[in-house]
Parts: C-alpha cells; sequence; structure tokens
C-alpha cells in the first residue's frame, strides 16, 4: 500500500510500509512526461514476520542528492523494542546508497522515533511520537563535519565534553549526533569520545 510521498525537482520518493511485513521505499525520476522508477529501497537484514511490522517507509523525504526513510517501528535490538530509526541515503552517480543509520542518542522504550521526516539540502528533521509521553522532534545535518559534537564548525575539546555529557545521561542543547558515529553503528559508544582527542592531537 503506497501512502507516504515526496518530491524534490526531477525525483520522488514514494513510502510502502507494509511490503512484505518490513516495508519498503521507491524512488522515481521524472523523464519527460513519465515517471520511471529508479531504486527500490529495503532494508535486507529485517525478516518477514507474520506478528512484526517494522515500519520502514512509514514516512519519507527527498530534497536534492538526500532521501531519507523513517522506520519507527524498528527494534533496536541492543537497547529499546520500537524505538525507531530512520535512514539517509544519498544518490551518488545513478544510484541512492544508504550512508546514515540514524536512532535517537537519548532513545527510549517505544519511543517511535522516524514517525515524521522532512529533509532540505542536508538538514534533515525527524519526529519521535512517544518520546517522554509528549513527543519531540530531532535536527541532523546530514553532511556534518566528522568530530564536530557542537556543530560550532571545528573540533575541539568541547565535542569531547559534550559526548561525555550524553554518556553520563546530561543531553547538551545542541549535539550532533552523527558526527561523532564513527562506527556506524547508530549510537554513541564509549570509545567514539577517545576519537575525538586523537583527532584534536593529529595521531
Amino acid at each position: 500500500m503506497l501512502r507516504f510521498v515526496s518530491i524534490s525537482g526531477d525525483y520522488a520518493i514514494v513510502g510502502d510500509p507494509f511490503y512484505d511485513c518490513i516495508g519498503a521505499a521507491y524512488i522515481y525520476k521524472r523523464e519527460g512526461d513519465n515517471w520511471i522508477k529508479q531504486e527500490k529501497l529495503v532494508q535486507e537484514k529485517l525478516v518477514p514476520s507474520d506478528t512484526t511490522v517494522y515500519g520502514f517507509g512509514y514516512s519519507v523525504s527527498i530534497s536534492g542528492d538526500y532521501a531519507i526513510v523513517g522506520s519507527p517501528y524498528f527494534d533496536n535490538w541492543d537497547d529499546y523494542d520500537y524505538q525507531g530509526s530512520t535512514h539517509a541515503y544519498k544518490r551518488i552517480g545513478g544510484s541512492w546508497l544508504e550512508v546514515k543509520r540514524i536512532v535517537p542518542f537519548d532513545g527510549t522504550y517505544k519511543e517511535i522515533f522516524g514517525y515524521s521526516v522532512s529533509i532540505s539540502g542536508d538538514y534533515a528533521m525527524i519526529g519521535s511520537e512517544s518520546y517522554d509521553g509528549s513527543g519531540a522532534v530531532y535536527t541532523y545535518t546530514l553532511s556534518s563535519i566528522p568530530g564536530d559534537a557542537n556543530g560550532d564548525g571545528i573540533v575541539d575539546l568541547k565535542d569531547f565534553m559534550s559526548c561525555q555529557q550524553v554518556l553520563t545521561g546530561m543531553f547538551p542543547s545542541q549535539f550532533h549526533f552523527e558526527a561523532v558515529d564513527f562506527d556506524g553503528n547508530g549510537k554513541l559508544d564509549t570509545g567514539e569520545p577517545t576519537m575525538i582527542l586523537r583527532m584534536i592531537s593529529g595521531q
């Protein structure tokens, strides 16, 4: 069931969160008067189930060379059930490749992160329907500077301190999680602030 759509220039993305109980998203390109399917986006590691709906494609947005797909009922197996996730894709040549899997750095049980998404350029906003009982919106910069946790344009000890705050449960007013997810596993690990220190020292 194709229900969620977004368009930018000659490209459109359509979400089908119920495809094979996993979900999918389709990217179309306009050629003359016709819209031609260019890519089918799926999460290969998810297993079809009669009882689980992951919701990949429940929300979609596209802008320029970037597209994002929400999967609000995705289980983050390491942490919380139904925390949700969002997947960012970039057009490289004629293909759309996943460049980031985004989960909330302060995620909670049944947060339903990715319930809504919007992207403009390389800025993304992701809605979390049930965070803390009232919901929340997270902002991300998809082309963020590696190591620049506080988004001030440089990598310094302030970024290290921001990571330490997050790891201890204190959340700074501005934190660019995607800039410090060096291993790409969708969460902040205890060793990643050390990577910032190495960047500062030039090691």
